[in-house]
């Protein structure tokens, strides 16, 4: 008697766990399937994705360092590849994490101790994977599927006053913030064109590690 109680319990604990599993991460499922089937098309629409995001950019040359040009602070991430189509928010204080958590709530999160992505340097994007189930955050999920974008990969950053700057993915890596990555991160910025590295928490659903792309103008 005592046996077929425990089974019973055992099997109403596997299946309330994969319920409640299901729906913690229904919001992940979707974001996977919605890119799978996306991808189902030939390889020809990934082409045209990646030349639409060639529209008009501003390509700076690699043996010169022009005076930093003045840039709008309004702008939009595009990365086509993973249907990502998002605000940047500026001039949020890089020392205030409350205010940048707060704002991921808007769309992405330009680093402020960075330059502006397109500019001669490093500049940085910080966004959500994943956030609170309960939190009503449209941006929630808006990197996601980060670990899509392979090296050769296209997207860019959109101003408002016209300037496009299209940028191709050299790296994408996981890091763990707990511990130095000064060499790792510091190896980054090396570069003679203006470099964005995107930012988000991983594996989704946590904040254990760092998922970060890197990708450069051309």
């Amino acid at each position: 008697m005592f046996a077929k109680k425990l089974i019973r319990a055992i099997k109403i604990f596997v299946i309330t766990s994969a319920i409640v599993f299901t729906l913690l991460n229904a919001p992940l499922f979707y974001t996977e399937g919605k890119y799978f089937l996306a991808q189902i098309g030939s390889t020809s629409k990934t082409e045209k994705v990646h030349a639409s995001a060639k529209i008009q950019p501003v390509k700076l040359p690699v043996s010169e360092k022009p005076e930093q040009p003045v840039l709008s602070n309004q702008a939009t991430l595009v990365i086509d590849k993973i249907g990502v189509n998002v605000p940047i928010v500026f001039g949020i204080d890089g020392d205030n994490f409350d205010a940048i958590y707060d704002n991921l709530s808007n769309g992405v999160v330009h680093f402020s101790e960075t330059v502006k992505p397109g500019l001669m340097g490093t500049s940085m994007i910080l966004g959500h994977s994943s956030d609170f189930i309960w939190k009503r955050n449209r941006y929630a999920r808006v990197f996601a599927l980060l670990d899509k974008l392979q090296p050769g990969d296209s997207f860019a950053v959109k101003y408002s006053d016209g300037k496009v700057f299209t940028f191709k993915v050299t790296e994408s890596f996981v890091f763990d913030p707990t511990k130095d990555n000064e060499a790792k991160l510091t190896s980054l910025e090396s570069s003679q064109k203006p470099v964005l590295l995107l930012e988000t928490c991983w594996p989704v659903t946590s904040t254990a590690l760092r998922r970060v792309v890197r990708a450069e103008v051309f």
